[in-house]
């Protein structure tokens, strides 16, 4: 006896229904979708009942019947929850209500509410929520009657449903009835003792289910009495949670049950389905067609469902509904198993096989058409002339996981087409499979005439199905669909869970699918590389990222048995070598389709392979064909070597799919819920998680100790809270995240085990991971590794495809061990191809990413606006960035820059190539040694010498050297011609040209007519023939210069005069017992009939050099040398001057140039010039040679034993001269103007007496120190020399003492200082006394370069508390006294700063001294130095081995790190750069040459040198810092603008500049120019720094010190900005004094212009043309530092004013400029907003006076913008101490609204305090009227100290006009007398008033009365006496106020009275 439910409600209205509740539900559907029209929509006329059909149901099923309505003509409306917005199902509805949280599909009341608000006539409910649910029926019923609306209910009856709605109703109906049932129980609500009691009676094995609901949801099998209760709970849980019913029964389990059902129509059996394949009962595979039974039991099921439909009530109208047997497959009997009232998921198989629509047939029915529905036909199909049709449903689940939910979001949906597939799919890509719901995607249906046709379509649709983002059961579905089991049809429920491979991940084809994988992850991290790399489009940014990253394509995968060991080799864009557990698996190649590398094909052992990729948080899932073609899925768990943290995820168990907390399960052990810390084992249930209604239990994936726990644990997090119904709500999950953790042992594996293959195999990439980079490796036999896979290696490297952090060491090992000399002819020549290959590559890639331009044109700036603009159409770089675009991207195979559209392999190669520039960065030494390993192989094409001599450019422009020697010895070897590199300067001179085409055929030809042959048998025979050894008839002064030469000569060896094919040219061979040697005189003598000049220096040595090449062509010798030799004239030689017509450094060097690189090459002994300059009888001899690749020069000194010679040499200067140095008395002579010089001698400390303790006498000793004055390039200076000949020129007392008297004088007499080091530090032997006077040299330091006031200098000296300090400086007053300069207290100096030279060493102390200086020049030879810590120091404390000149040597100190600011290559040129300094910073003869017009570059080049050197006065830029690797983006020098020394510097490009060093040498720009009084111009565009890669604390600091130093600048600052966003560059916004700004030219974009239109107001001054603005700036820094000039010419012109004050005039044109000097004004802000005030600098009589006047002119009144414009301008006159001139002439402050608005009282008080605290002398002149407040700001002569005020006796000087005084004094009275009509009282009252007003006001009556004017003049045409008489009261004022200041500098002011107390008792209240 099966016991019966509880007693339901008669009616549904008596249990839930509630009218008011409805209403409450429709009004919160209105706020939901407050769009929705109330207005009633009328509905078009149409055959059956149905207007309006609201489908009460989501996902697939809905999409269905919106479709299906739509073909019939009816509306249809979608119900929408929060959750569901934004999906894709609905779009096909017609209408659409939103009706809020997850679980309104299942409230009865929001869905009968939104079917009144939308009207519906009709409710569809699909499948479950409320599909089933009587109650809700009856509800709809109930709500008709009350609102008078038949809404239909598409389904069942009420009545019907409570039949056989629910399980156990309908078990009951079909025990009554006699259709066979399996063994059951009654309902159980929850008593555990009766569900015990009722288990025992139906007996083990049993199943429990669920009373409401389906789809297998709550169902539990259970197979004894231990696995009971757990099972009950979870049941319960979910009844409760998805049908708020936890009622359940149990039924006998069947051991192998085949479930079957038949689709019903009413009363009339459809169709049989076979639904065996099941997962937690519920269905996952359909069939239907052939029915798989016997005829007997197909009659008896077909006949028992159409006998429960018409006992159900079902034949009256319910339409379709489903009955469901269970198949017992080892008796052959079935029993009933449920009716399920609507229609079941899987009715397409039915509909397919039978070919009719059963969700139409639903419509047509209650559409009242049920005439159309074609019941025979159908009937008649059900036994035969069938189709087969399977279903297969598509589940975001994991079948491999025990089928956990794996809800999220669709990233990718490809649906299969064609031939049979039916696709019913509720989701597309973009939408999210949601938790709340049930997880089916959609159905997958195929049809065929036969089984087996549907079942190979089946598998082709599965193959074709592709869904990425979430993790799904299609492979699943594919093994089954192959299974031979399922093919053979004869499967029962339990095929999933017996057969143990479709619950397993994929296994076969698992290696390939490895390799793929890895390749997957690999094209995915590059996708993700070249994503970010493009995401900000900074050029700097992205080089500079570049070198610190790596790209280690080596990865561990784990599949659920095996793990793989990977590793690849990007050998090209589409290319990688790829090795597998350490075996060579060849080449594999890849094409990337979709984003992020998810979809690509592959080239793989001569297949090519779609592979589609889905990265899932815990796996990665690869789909791809295997051998045979059929589709494969295969997981790994992937871990990359380059991952930072490198962890194993072994003992992790992560949320395998998005859902929520259900509990933490028990310990077995101790049957209490899991704690942190104890031991688990493999498979241990630890939690249960639920996601889509259904629990998953998690087991742990291996043993060991539970070391972390979700939460911990801790219950209170992770359970939210508990519903009424007892459902957990718990802490939400998602999918990936860590729930728990199981510290285990790590399985490790030997490294050598796996790579034994590598070592054994000899291939490239199996022995690449074995070498080690820091211990010595032993290879295996290299010559069996193949030459062409090091060539790909090589030339991955190279390009930049292959980039990992060892890579240079290892590449370094494998040249070294590989042997070169074994290789074919055929290999030799491809390595031939090779070099040239990739010496081409590497000169192309410097020329694109070289931010050092020098004065050319870079390529560097064009490529980030490339990068800038990559997407835009159109774009096009300028042409030959275009081509080195074009020619990088040909390296990589790629089609070259198109403007119309870039292509993402464009991109792939850019981002190579930015990585092949971190490699060759990297690698320099790497590049040099494969260079110089393979030149041997280079053929002797021109092309390579080219390359050869490019990569020479480079060097010299980066100021770079790293290849530099290395391609020097390459093209020595090669016999190397000169190429003219495209981008470098061509060093050969035009007139040289012709014979330099003659010399490369034969060299003798380009200086003799005869024949090659002829010349070269006169030569050979020479050698035979004694010719005269000395020249006969010849020049007498040059034969006995040739005789004496001769002389020295025949002392060294034999020696023989050859045959010479030019006269003039004496050619003679050497040879003594160690070598061979050419030896040639080169002559140049006088002619009277023409000037000589450089030029024929200069031919006279290429003749000579072309004589030595044709020599050593015909004759090998081992050496030869070059003299040139000169007579009959005298040659204008300053090495320092800068004048074309005089032979100085620069002319010489480009001669010599000339000459050494083109014409003469090979090994040369040396190259000397001997000439007599003018002024002196002693010849000069010049010395050439080459030092690391660049060419030197040197003056050759009679006693310098290093050239030939030598007429003997001071003991004491040997080694001097033995070091490559000078004694200082060398330097002392070529360094000061011939005859200029004298010693400055320090009392008390030369001359002294002391003991030699040599010979036991006092002698006078000298120390290591001196002190000379004398012209620099006619200007003077002082230089301080250290001696390294005494004590090594370390620093002792003596030393010190004059240092601080050298430092002393130069500040005195206000002259450079410039500091020779060339020693040692701190005298050690003198202890602490060098120590001291080092202190004090330090002080002096300071002193000098800060430039102090005369009085805080004398302080600082008096101060001091070592009497040596102010002794040595008192005793050098009483000597040098009266020629020193006169300091006011005020007065700095103008001309004293000072400079370190450095040209030998200067170690410890010294260096610091060096560093405090102004300037820091630094000699580039081997024993010029600067280092703290000597190399031996170093050596015996870190065991590092360095020379001197390593460690802190030129390129170090210049090019490495930027602190000296310059560097000489050699002494000639030091020479030079001192005289540079001095005519920059003192001034210089100004060039006679007119200036060319000058081609101003393209818009985005801001700044270069060869602007600054146009616009110079001096003709020439000192670039600073030129050396400083790094920092070339920014232009940083001196010139001289406006008679003054002007630091000028910017960025390069519009882009600005992006590197460390450039922001270094910005900051140190301005130190520089604030310790040589400078004045600063910066010059830029738009843009001042990148800071977009530097942001750490190494460029954050000196960015501050920059701002900081900036906006400290104490002298004039301009910036010239040439483009208006440039105004808003914040680092620089605070700083200036004045902008410029450059207005864009005519070719412009209209946006440009309009922008400046915008901007220019806030500039200083505007220019139409850069010639223009240098003419501004000239005239702002001359006026600024030349306060005061001789013979300026007075201003012309009549002075007049408008006899009417209310007349305007134009005060800059009548006043301003008339009375200023003539064309001196220079204005400031003229298109200010305040219009209304004029400001600007001028003279009066040659002085610099700073200008503010009223501007009548069009009514202009003072407002709020014009006194702003008065207080920055006040405020610039006072920071530059600046008189001003302030002309009055205004009606006062304007009234209203706009000016209270525009904040004019905080404006004013603000200006009020600049004026008052400004201290700086003002005239003030009052010209017409001035009244109130105004009158006061205008520096009344009230306001402060220091102002001289005038004005016009006439002018009106009063509190308000007259007009408004009356209107405020009489007003009242006037306008009582109107009323009255007495006008004429009015008339007598205005005239009285006005004529006392207007007395009163005049200056010369009340103002001056009051002592406030400081004079009135009669007429205007005083005015210009008025200024020069007011500037000297207003100075006389200013002084008076100083002094009075200086009385109360110091001490007590004020003395407080000691009765202060009781003085203020009176006054304080009780």
């Amino acid at each position: 006896m099966i016991p019966t439910r509880k007693p339901e409600p008669d009616s549904f209205t008596k249990g839930i229904l509630s009218i008011p509740e409805i209403d409450s539900v429709i009004r919160e559907l209105k706020i939901l979708n407050p769009g929705r029209s109330e207005k009633k929509e009328i509905l078009p006329e149409r055959k059956g009942i149905l207007k309006k059909v609201l489908i009460a149901n989501r996902g697939e099923i809905a999409k269905r019947f919106f479709l299906a309505l739509r073909e019939e003509g009816i509306r249809s409306v979608a119900v929408v929850t929060d959750p569901d917005k934004e999906q894709s199902w609905y779009e096909s509805a017609d209408e659409i209500i939103y009706i809020g949280s997850s679980e309104k599909y299942t409230n009865s009341q929001t869905i009968i509410a939104a079917a009144l608000l939308s009207d519906s006539n009709a409710v569809y409910p699909g499948y479950g929520f409320l599909s089933e649910d009587f109650k809700f029926v009856e509800s709809l019923e109930e709500v008709s009657l009350i609102y008078k609306k038949n809404i239909i209910f598409m389904g069942p009856k009420a009545s019907v449903m409570r039949k056989v709605g629910n399980k156990l109703d309908a078990r009951k109906l079909a025990l009554e009835n006699g259709i066979p049932l399996l063994l059951g129980s009654g309902p159980i609500t929850g008593e555990t003792k009766i569900a015990i009691q009722e288990a025992e009676k139906v007996g083990y094995p049993l199943m429990i289910k669920l009373d409401s609901g389906g789809g297998g949801k709550g169902m539990v099998i259970v197979r004894n009495s231990e696995e009971l209760i757990p099972a009950i709970e979870s049941t319960v849980r979910i009844g409760i949670q998805s049908y708020g019913n936890g009622t359940f029964f149990f039924e006998k389990y069947v051991e192998r049950p085949a479930h079957f059902e038949v689709q019903i129509f009413n009363s009339t059996a459809v169709g049989i389905r076979k639904c065996a394949v099941q997962r937690r009962n519920q269905k996952v595979v359909e069939e239907s067609g052939e029915t798989f039974l016997d005829d007997r039991t197909l009659l008896q099921l077909l006949s028992s469902a159409e006998k429960i439909a018409h006992i159900s009530g079902y034949s009256e109208g319910c339409a379709a509904g489903t009955v469901e047997f269970l198949l017992d497959c080892e008796t052959g009997n079935f029993g009933f198993l449920e009716m399920n009232t609507r229609l079941q998921v899987e009715y397409p198989v039915t509909d397919q096989s039978l070919g009719i629509d059963l969700a139409k047939w639903q419509i047509l029915f209650f559409d009242r058409r049920e005439e159309e529905i074609p019941y025979d036909s159908v009937i008649k199909r059900r036994f035969s002339d069938r189709n087969h049709s399977i279903q297969c449903r598509i589940y975001a689940e994991d079948p491999f996981q025990n089928y956990s939910p794996s809800p999220g979001k669709i990233k990718d949906l490809e649906l299969p087409t064609f031939n049979g597939v039916r696709c019913d799919f509720g989701f597309r890509k973009g939408d999210r499979v949601l938790g709340d719901y049930d997880p089916m995607i959609g159905k997958l249906i195929t049809t065929g005439t036969t089984r087996e046709e549907a079942l190979l379509r089946m598998e082709r649709a599965l193959s074709d199905l592709y869904i990425r983002g979430i993790t799904t059961n299609i492979e699943q579905l594919l093994k089954l669909i192959r299974h031979d089991l399922f093919r053979s049809g004869e499967y029962d429920n339990l095929i999933l869970s017996n057969n143990e491979e479709l619950t397993k991940t994929e296994k076969e084809s698992e290696e390939e699918g490895a390799i793929i994988c890895s390749l997957a992850e690999c094209v995915f991290i590059t996708e993700n590389d070249l994503k970010r790399s493009f995401r900000d489009r900074d050029l700097p940014k992205l080089l500079h990222s570049q070198e610190s990253e790596y790209s280690l394509y080596e990865f561990e995968l784990r599949s659920e048995t095996k793990t793989y060991k990977t590793r690849l080799f990007r050998t090209s864009i589409a290319g990688y070598r790829i090795l597998l557990n350490g075996k060579d698996f060849g080449t594999i190649g890849v094409s990337v389709r979709g984003e992020l590398g998810e979809e690509f094909l592959v080239e793989f052992a001569g297949r090519t392979i779609p592979v589609r990729v889905d990265r899932r948080p815990s796996f990665h899932l690869v789909r791809f064909p295997d051998k045979q073609g059929k589709l494969r899925y295969l997981r790994f768990s992937i871990l990359s070597k380059d991952n930072k943290n490198n962890i194993s995820n072994e003992g992790i168990l992560r949320s395998p799919f998005q859902g929520t907390f259900v509990k933490i399960c028990n310990n077995p052990r101790t049957n209490e819920i899991w704690k942190e810390g104890e031991i688990i084992q493999e498979g241990d249930p630890i939690l249960i998680i639920s996601a889509m209604k259904m629990e998953t239990v998690l087991t742990t994936p291996v043993g060991g100790k539970l070391s972390y726990l979700l939460e911990h644990g801790d219950k209170s997090k992770l359970v939210r809270g508990i519903t009424a119904s007892g459902m957990v709500l718990g802490k939400g999950l998602s999918e990936g995240e860590i729930l728990a953790k199981v510290e285990t042992e790590q399985k490790t594996e030997s490294k050598k085990e796996l790579e034994n293959i590598n070592i054994l195999s000899g291939s490239i990439w199996e022995v690449w991971p074995s070498i080690e980079t820091d211990t010595k490796f032993k290879f295996p036999p290299l010559e069996k590794i193949s030459s062409s896979d090091l060539r790909i290696l090589l030339k991955s490297w190279i390009l930049g495809t292959f980039r990992e952090q060892d890579a240079v060491e290892k590449i370094n090992s494998l040249l070294s061990n590989f042997e070169f000399v074994k290789l074919s002819d055929s290999e030799n020549r491809l390595w031939g191809n090779f070099y040239i290959e990739i010496l081409k590559f590497h000169v192309l890639v410097r020329r694109i990413f070289s931010s050092d331009p020098g004065t050319k044109f870079s390529h560097y700036g064009e490529i980030q606006r490339a990068l800038s603009e990559w997407d835009t159409e159109g774009y096009n770089p300028p042409k030959t960035t275009k081509k080195l675009l074009s020619n990088a991207f040909h390296y990589y195979g790629i089609k070259p820059w198109s403007p119309l559209r870039r292509t993402k392999s464009q991109k792939d190669a850019f981002i190579f190539l930015v990585k092949a520039y971190a490699n060759l960065r990297e690698g320099k030494e790497l590049v040099a040694k494969l260079l110089e390993i393979l030149s041997i192989y280079a053929p002797p094409t021109p092309s390579i010498d080219l390359a050869l001599n490019g990569i020479l450019y480079l060097e010299e422009r980066e100021k770079e050297s790293s290849l530099e020697k290395t391609v020097r010895r390459i093209l020595n070897s090669r016999g190397n011609r000169p190429q003219k590199f495209k981008g470098g300067d061509a060093t050969i001179s035009r007139k040289h040209v012709f014979d330099y085409v003659r010399f490369l055929k034969s060299p003798w030809s380009s200086v003799s007519e005869e024949r090659p042959e002829v010349l070269e048998e006169k030569f050979k025979r020479s050698f035979s023939e004694n010719l005269q050894l000395v020249p006969e008839n010849f020049d007498e002064s040059l034969t006995s210069q040739i005789r004496k030469k001769l002389e020295y000569w025949q002392t060294q060896g034999n020696i023989k005069r050859l045959f010479s094919p030019s006269h003039g040219h004496f050619l003679y061979f050497l040879e003594t017992e160690k070598e061979k040697q050419y030896i040639l005189f080169s002559t140049l003598s006088a002619k009277p009939e023409k000037e000589t000049s450089r030029f024929d220096l200069e031919t006279t040595a290429k003749i000579g050099a072309c004589i030595l090449q044709g020599s050593q062509i015909f004759k090998k010798a081992d050496f030869f040398r070059l003299e040139v030799l000169v007579s009959g004239f005298k040659v204008k030689f300053d090495p320092g001057s800068n004048e074309e017509e005089v032979f100085n450094y620069n002319n010489i060097m480009e001669s010599a140039g000339s000459v050494l690189r083109f014409f003469l090459h090979g090994l040369y002994s040396q190259f000397t010039m001997d000439f007599l300059p003018e002024n002196t009888e002693k010849t000069v001899t010049l010395s050439f040679f080459f030092k690391d690749g660049k060419l030197r020069m040197d003056i050759a000194h009679p006693n310098d034993p290093r050239f030939p010679y030598c007429t003997g040499t001071d003991p004491k200067d040997l080694t001097v001269f033995q070091k490559g140095k000078w004694p200082l008395e060398c330097w002392v002579s070529k360094v000061f103007d011939t005859d200029s010089t004298k010693e400055i001698t320090i009392p008390g400390t030369d001359g002294l007496l002391r003991k030699n303790p040599k010979t036991g006498k006092e002698e006078i000793y000298i120390p290591g120190a001196k002190i000379f004055e004398g012209k620099i390039g006619g200007k003077p200076a002082l230089c301080f020399f250290k001696d390294s000949r005494v004590a090594g020129g370390a620093t002792g007392d003596l030393e010190g003492r004059k240092y601080i008297a050298a430092a002393y004088y130069a500040y005195r007499k206000d002259i450079p200082l410039y500091i020779w080091n060339d020693g040692a530090g701190a005298n050690i032997k003198e202890g602490m006394v060098s120590l001291n006077r080092a202190a004090e040299g330090f002080f002096m330091n300071s002193l000098l370069s800060t430039g102090l006031k005369a009085s805080e200098f004398r302080a600082a000296i008096e101060s001091h508390s070592d009497l040596v300090l102010k002794e040595v400086c008192s005793e050098t007053e009483k000597k040098y006294g009266s020629e020193f300069r006169k300091y006011n207290s005020e007065d700095k100096p103008n001309f004293c700063f000072t400079v370190a030279v450095g040209t030998g060493s200067s170690t410890g102390l010294d260096v610091y001294g060096s560093s405090q200086a102004s300037l820091q020049v630094l000699l580039n030879e081997d024993e010029s130095y600067r280092v703290l810590t000597g190399s031996s120091v170093i050596e015996s404390v870190t065991g590092e081995k360095f020379t001197n000149y390593e460690i802190g040597g030129a390129k170090i100190m210049g090019q490495a790190t930027g602190t000296v600011d310059f560097v000489a290559n050699d002494k000639i040129q030091l020479i030079w750069i001192i005289r540079r300094i001095q005519d920059s910073l003192l001034g210089c003869k100004l060039p006679s040459i007119e200036k060319n017009q000058r081609v101003i570059s393209e818009n985005w080049n801001v700044l270069d040198e060869n602007e600054l050197i146009h616009h110079s006065e001096s003709g020439f830029f000192l670039p600073i810092k030129e050396n400083y690797s790094g920092s070339g983006s920014l232009v940083s020098g001196f010139i001289r603008l406006g008679e003054t020394s002007v630091l000028s510097m910017g960025p390069r490009t519009n882009d600005g500049f992006h590197s460390l060093p450039c922001i270094i040498k910005a900051k140190e720009s301005i130190r520089i120019a604030e310790k040589t009084g400078a004045s600063l111009l910066l010059v830029y565009g738009s843009k001042w720094f990148r800071s977009s890669h530097l942001d750490d604390y190494d460029s954050l600091r000196p960015r501050r010190d920059f701002q900081k130093e900036l906006q400290n600048f104490k002298g004039a600052c301009l910036h010239f900005v040439k483009n208006p966003e440039g105004l808003r560059v914040s680092e620089l916004a605070s700083s200036a004094d004045v902008w410029l700004l450059l207005e864009p030219n005519e070719k412009s974009k209209p946006s440009a212009r309009k922008e400046f239109s915008n901007k220019k107001r806030w500039a200083t001054f505007t220019s139409k043309s850069e010639s223009e603005a240098y003419e501004i700036i000239r005239e702002f820094f001359h006026l600024l530092n030349h306060r005061k000039i001789d013979n300026s010419p007075a201003g012309k012109g009549e002075i007049k004013l408008p006899k009417e004050i209310t007349v305007s005039y134009d005060m800059k044109e009548e006043i301003v400029r008339k009375i200023l000097d003539e064309n001196t004004f220079l204005e400031f802000g003229e298109w200010d907003p305040g219009s209304s005030l004029i400001t600007g600098l001028g003279r009066i009589q040659g002085r610099t006076v700073a200008i503010i006047a009223d501007q009548p002119k069009g009514g202009g009144s003072p407002d709020a913008p014009g006194t702003e414009k008065f207080r920055i301008f006040t405020e610039f006159a006072n920071k530059h101490s600046i008189p001003i001139l302030m002309i009055s002439d205004a009606p006062g402050f304007v009234p209203g609204t706009k000016q209270e608005r525009a904040r004019i009282q905080q404006i004013g008080g603000e200006s009020l305090d600049v004026n008052v605290l400004s201290e700086i002398p003002v005239v003030s002149i009052v010209l017409r009227q001035n009244y109130g407040g105004r009158q006061i700001h205008a520096f009344s002569g009230f306001l402060r100290p220091g102002i001289a005020y005038y004005s016009l006796a006439e002018a009106t000087l009063a509190v308000m006009g007259g007009n408004s005084a009356f209107d405020l004094f009489q007003g009242a009275k006037v306008s009582t007398l109107r009323k009255e009509g007495n006008i004429q009282e009015i008339e007598s009252i205005q005239k009285e008033f006005f004529e006392s007003f207007t007395k009163k006001s005049r200056a010369d009556f009340d103002a001056k009365n009051t002592g406030v004017l400081d004079g009135t003049f009669g007429s205007i045409s005083e005015l210009r006496d008025v200024l020069k008489k007011g500037l000297e009261e207003a100075d006389l004022k200013l002084s008076i106020w100083k002094k009075n200041k200086n009385k109360y500098s110091d001490g007590e002011v004020y003395l407080c009275p000691q009765n202060q107390g009781e003085d203020w008792k009176d006054l304080i209240l009780p």
